[in-house]
């Protein structure tokens, strides 16, 4: 395929190369070799390092994987079809507009900011897609990494604030993206047929997989949770982190946060070599908890094997 760069446009040559490349997935097949990073930078006189950054980014997010001495190719295990009709429908759309604009002498360019402008205006005022989580320090963490990945600002909503919005704030909402440990809680929430609720999965942090991967087998680990979070979503992470760590042989076990006295008592307990706070129950801890050596957040990463499915699927096309 060919790719093109608009020289004299505000808008970045890695970022009109990502955008291209995204627009064109219902082209391009899975497995498909792209033009090497020598070969675009010949074909659209433009430096190493755009493309390099470009096709890195978007190996980041999933949708390209590089082969040493081959170069970057379509992810083999990406699914392209959801986003068919819409990038269709999208660019009928865009047909219209534009022709519409040509037809009141209106410049397509100077048009395109002025959309874009009330495009974002409207999202900060009245948002229709949004990330929901138990606590607002996964949520905004996660919409942190999502939105750097898809170029865009996702709002958070927290479980409780969901279902706490009036029939008419709820009838705003278009798109939901949450954990697959969530995705119940949040469907019988909206009880809504019309708005799509988009899963998405996460893994524990490098971090956190190192602090628990350092540990000597067969010890014991205590997960704390805040009493909203057992047995859902607790129970499925105890189940994944026992699953990790099998071949260590470490036991992994659940308890429910009362109060200080209580915790205090856990910390101090030798039975436990590693205890593990849920960050819903984090922000509530005095500094001297969190700062015990034994101690520590459980904190994810987003898993970007199907989030280019849950890109399309969150109508975020470009």
């Amino acid at each position: 395929m060919e790719f093109y760069i608009e020289r004299n446009g505000s808008i970045p040559y890695k970022l009109q190369l990502k955008e291209q490349i995204k627009l064109a997935l219902g082209h391009l097949k899975p497995g498909q070799l792209l033009p090497s990073i020598r070969e675009l930078e010949q074909q659209l006189d433009i430096g190493q390092a755009h493309v390099k950054s470009a096709y890195k980014e978007l190996r980041d997010c999933g949708i390209l994987t590089s082969i040493p001495r081959r170069g970057f190719l379509i992810n083999r295990f990406l699914s392209l079809n959801v986003g068919h009709k819409l990038i269709r429908d999208c660019n009928l759309l865009c047909e219209s507009v534009l022709k519409r604009t040509r037809q009141l002498g209106v410049n397509s360019s100077s048009f395109a900011k002025m959309l874009l402008n009330r495009a974002i205006e409207m999202d900060k005022s009245l948002p229709s897609h949004h990330l929901v989580t138990l606590t607002r320090l996964i949520g905004e963490d996660l919409a942190a990494q999502v939105g750097k990945l898809w170029d865009i600002s996702i709002p958070v909503l927290t479980l409780d604030e969901l279902r706490q919005m009036s029939l008419e704030q709820r009838s705003q909402i278009r798109r939901a993206l949450t954990t697959f440990y969530l995705y119940d809680q949040v469907r019988n929430s909206l009880k809504n047929d019309r708005i799509k609720i988009i899963p998405i999965r996460i893994k524990l942090k490098s971090g956190v997989v190192e602090k628990i991967s350092s540990l000597p087998s067969d010890l014991h680990v205590l997960v704390v949770f805040y009493r909203a979070e057992f047995p859902r979503p607790g129970k499925n992470w105890l189940v994944e982190f026992a699953n990790l760590f099998r071949e260590k042989n470490i036991r992994f076990s659940g308890w429910v946060y009362r109060d200080q006295p209580g915790l205090r008592r856990v910390i101090t307990s030798p039975k436990y070599k590693l205890i593990l706070i849920s960050p819903f129950l984090w922000t509530e801890l005095p500094e001297a908890f969190k700062q015990q050596r034994k101690v520590a957040l459980v904190s994810f990463d987003i898993d970007i094997a199907l989030l280019e499915e849950a890109r399309l699927e969150f109508g975020v096309i470009v």
